[in-house]
């Protein structure tokens, strides 16, 4: 209610403007103790109103739908001048928090091989969202002592570099078969290797490193 609410009051609203609104929540209602799962409702949320509104389905029902002025807002925003990077993103994290890391990461991956077969195409772009965004909810969650700290982190400001790394020189729109011939498919050596520089940038992010 309160990113709906936010996302009504600014029309041009930032993606760190989203996290640091549902994070600074997650503080406030975390005061007397339980920072962990107020994380996790923060980044539940994000992935709700940023990611895709079928995480109600796994939330529960009785969550406020936004209305149109501030469906819109919160479909402008990008990460990096990407509006899909924040549906990975967030999508991704919100998986970890319902499920574990791994979980996660192979959700992205099967949903990156379905767009190589007929659909957008397979995207290492989108793979280092979705890895950037379970790497968010792994912190932010993973001890008390952690959970406050990104609370504190998200109360001083955070910019984008932050917390999703450069990705414009990755490969996209690859199909199935451009795919298999350059990087040998899942589990390929090319794969493997990029995969590897993937998780070096997401892991060399100034709020994942300190960590």
């Amino acid at each position: 209610a309160n990113l709906i609410a936010l996302a009504e009051q600014n029309p041009k609203l930032e993606f760190t403007d989203c996290l640091e609104a549902a994070f600074a929540e997650a503080k406030k209602r975390s005061v007397n103790g339980g920072a962990v799962q107020q994380n996790q409702a923060a980044i539940l949320a994000l992935g709700y109103v940023l990611g895709h509104s079928s995480i109600r389905s796994f939330v529960g029902p009785g969550l406020p739908i936004p209305a149109s002025e501030a469906r819109q807002a919160l479909r402008r925003v990008t990460l990096r001048n990407r509006r899909d990077w924040v549906q990975h993103y967030t999508v991704s994290a919100a998986l970890q928090v319902l499920s574990n890391a791994l979980a996660s990461m192979d959700v992205g991956l099967l949903k990156e091989e379905l767009d190589a077969d007929g659909g957008s195409g397979f995207s290492f772009g989108d793979l280092l969202a979705d890895r950037a965004g379970t790497m968010l909810a792994v912190r932010a969650t993973e001890s008390e002592e952690s959970a406050k700290a990104w609370q504190d982190r998200f109360q001083n400001g955070i910019a984008v570099s932050d917390l999703m790394p450069e990705g414009a020189d990755l490969p996209e729109g690859l199909s199935d078969q451009e795919f298999q011939n350059r990087f040998g498919g899942v589990g390929g050596e090319g794969y493997k290797r990029l995969l590897m520089e993937i998780d070096r940038r997401v892991e060399s992010c100034p709020a994942y490193k300190s960590q």
